[in-house]
Parts: C-alpha cells; sequence; structure tokens
C-alpha cells in the first residue's frame, strides 16, 4: 500500500493501519483514524521519525492522541517529531521521562477509557514484566488488543531485571490478559508478526515449560553457566532466533535471575 525507506503500511480494516518500522529491527505501529484524527500506538525510532511521519501523512490525517505501551527508545523516538499538542498516554512510573514541553501528557497507574471517534479505547498497565511501564490496549469495537513488548509474538520474553522486572511477571500478567480478552480478538505486537488468543495461550504455555526446566536445574544445583551449557531448550531454540540479542541463552539468564 504504502512503503519508504524505514517503514511500510498495510491497511488492515476500514479504520485501522499496522506501519512497520524496518530499521534495525522490525517496529510494529499501530495507527486508528476517525473524525478525531489519528491514534498512534508507539511512535519507533527516532532516526526514523521523518519517514513514519511521511507514511502517517499518507493515510491523510493529523495524529493527535499518542499511547506508549512503554518507555524504551524503539517505541517512544517519534513522539515529538509529530509536533507540539498532541495527547500523549503512558505509565506513571515513567512520569518524568514522558514530561515534554508542549504536550498535554497523561500518565495512568490504573485502567483507563477513553473515547477516539466513536471507538471505546481501554488502556491498562500491566507492568513489571518487560519493563516497569508496560502498557496494552485493547480496543473492543475493532476487536484489536496491542500489547507492546510485554508480547513477543516470535520470541522469548525479554526481561529488564535490573529495573526490578521478573520471568514469573511475564507469564502472570499474560495469563491475565488471556482470562480477560474475548476469545476474538487480533493480538499485536511490539514486534513480530499478528496473532490470536489461541496463539498466546500457546506461547504462555512454552514460557511456562521453559521456566520449570530451567529451575528444575538450579535445583539440581547447577550454575547460571552449566545450565546454559545444557541442552535444556533446545526444542525450543526456534524462539531464540528472531532478535540477534534474545537467544535460548539470554533467557536461561533472565529466568535464573528471577528466581535465584
Amino acid at each position: 500500500m504504502f512503503t519508504n525507506d524505514n517503514v511500510e503500511i498495510t491497511k488492515l480494516d476500514e479504520n485501522l493501519f499496522l506501519l512497520k518500522e524496518t530499521t534495525r529491527f522490525t517496529v510494529n505501529i499501530l495507527a486508528i483514524t476517525g473524525e478525531n484524527g489519528i491514534l498512534l500506538f508507539d511512535t519507533g525510532f527516532k532516526d526514523a521519525a521523518d519517514d513514519l511521519v511521511d507514511a502517517v501523512q499518507f493515510i491523510g490525517k493529523d495524529v493527535s492522541i499518542i499511547i506508549n505501551s512503554h518507555l524504551h527508545g524503539d517505541h517512544t523516538g517519534g513522539n515529538k517529531a509529530f509536533g507540539k499538542g498532541l495527547k500523549i498516554i503512558g505509565h506513571l512510573e515513567c512520569k518524568d521521562e514522558l514530561t515534554s514541553e508542549g504536550f498535554e501528557i497523561i500518565t495512568i497507574d490504573e485502567e483507563y477509557t477513553f473515547d477516539f471517534s466513536g471507538n471505546k479505547v481501554i488502556c491498562i498497565p500491566f507492568p513489571g514484566g518487560h519493563s516497569q511501564c508496560d502498557i496494552i490496549v485493547y480496543v473492543p469495537d475493532l476487536k484489536i488488543a496491542y500489547l507492546g513488548d510485554l508480547y513477543l509474538s516470535e520470541s522469548f520474553p525479554l526481561v529488564i531485571i535490573g529495573l526490578g522486572s521478573k520471568a514469573q511477571t511475564v507469564v502472570k500478567n499474560l495469563e491475565a490478559i488471556l482470562r480477560m480478552l474475548p476469545q476474538d480478538t487480533r493480538l499485536f505486537s511490539g514486534h513480530g508478526k499478528e496473532t490470536n488468543m489461541s496463539d498466546l495461550k500457546d506461547y504462555i504455555s512454552m514460557l511456562k515449560i521453559t521456566i520449570d526446566l530451567v529451575r528444575a536445574e538450579m535445583n539440581a544445583g547447577k550454575n547460571l553457566q552449566e545450565i546454559k551449557e545444557s541442552d535444556v531448550l533446545t526444542d525450543f531454540e526456534q524462539w531464540g532466533k528472531f532478535f540477534p540479542f534474545i537467544t535460548k541463552e539470554s533467557w536461561i539468564g533472565q529466568i535464573y535471575a528471577s528466581y535465584e
């Protein structure tokens, strides 16, 4: 439909667009259009911001609201490129990082619902899995949910251990989402392919199995290096190939640090 150097647009529905930013790695950005302009879910890398603005202009409306699923630079880098006067919604835990002159900043630490061009939009905080600022967005009228990096649909998780996130919290949060969302919901991750609720259920099962396997090795007295050198996650190796920096060894390390 539209492609420039760093962004590809796919029209998913009448007022729903997927913008794939393809710089260092693919970042998924969603856009909902309506009489109120464009609601954007994340804004990608700063160095691709001009191409993102170009892509949004192709859609034909101005961005009025940005929801940041969390505060990492591959999801917030394009915020300022859309000019002042926008609303930006993010997690209260990251208020200081979000604050910027010329923007209306809305920070949340509980469920927040608003109307956008006749669509009910529900923002729900789920901190402690990927980061302390994770928010998912559910739009029931469109039957979609954007889960940011809490759910990497083709990869092991990336758990920011040093900032208090835990592997077990990823599982807990995803199980809560599985219970909460209807079965016909389309799921979009910050990175990776579109999936559905059945895929999410299978993903949670994979996480539980791999966590149990690593914990069994820990309980047997093995240290981190010994577990990494073992074949304990060989059957799940494909989940460590989507990103060069998220491997089965890194997932073992995240599990180990979460439970030691």
